[in-house]
């Protein structure tokens, strides 16, 4: 796969090799030995780098492509080199960094309407029902709204519950997949990331979310 300009991925039985950089200076890491290549119309050279063993730590790696670039000096050949080795160390080292421990979402429950907002909702069907002599049935109206407030709001609270519900199922049943590797959940969610990454984000957009 070409993930982007100058950087392909190659998968096999072993494990996943990356390839970074142009045909002319080109390095390959990932299963087995780091290596680089240089090649020109059907004809391609490849050298490995380091001793012995599978794989390569990051700053054998960048000290192994410097050495390379020795009898190059001056040449634009050693320019990609050096470039490549700079490019390599920050590829072979994120596992380094600190990435903040994924949990799994927790769906809040949606919002419902205040006693306050059900109240004056109320409030306005009794004017819109009785006229300005019909005091009565205003004053009896109006004697029932609390109630009726009370009661709309522990339905509407019983229905965003399970609303809430029946959302973090399946995000548990998603974040399941996930933790177990299964292929098509993750393909599914890297799929989702390419998307939002690709799609232009308006200025006011939040920068930050609880949820992939």
């Amino acid at each position: 796969m070409r993930m982007s300009k100058g950087v392909r991925v190659r998968a096999s039985s072993r494990g996943l090799r990356v390839s970074v950089g142009p045909r002319a200076a080109r390095v390959h890491f990932g299963t087995g030995r780091a290596g680089i290549s240089t090649g020109a119309g059907p004809l391609t050279v490849y050298a490995p780098l380091g001793g012995g063993g599978r794989g390569t730590s990051t700053s054998s790696a960048s000290r192994q492509l410097r050495g390379a670039t020795n009898g190059l000096q001056g040449s634009a050949k050693a320019e990609q080199i050096r470039a490549l080795a700079e490019a390599i160390q920050k590829i072979l080292s994120p596992h380094r960094e600190h990435f903040t421990v994924a949990t799994r979402p927790q769906i809040p429950r949606p919002a419902v309407p205040s006693a306050d907002t059900l109240a004056q909702k109320y409030e306005t069907q009794v004017v819109s029902q009785f006229n300005i002599f019909q005091r009565r049935q205003r004053r009896e109206a109006r004697v029932q709204i609390p109630q009726l407030v009370e009661t709309e709001r522990q339905q509407l609270i019983a229905q965003a519950e399970a609303d809430r519900q029946e959302r973090q199922q399946a995000w548990d049943s998603f974040w399941a997949g996930l933790v177990a590797n299964d292929p098509a959940t993750v393909m599914a969610a890297l799929g989702q990331l390419s998307r939002t990454m690709r799609q232009p984000r308006p200025p006011w957009a939040s920068t930050g979310t609880n949820c992939p």
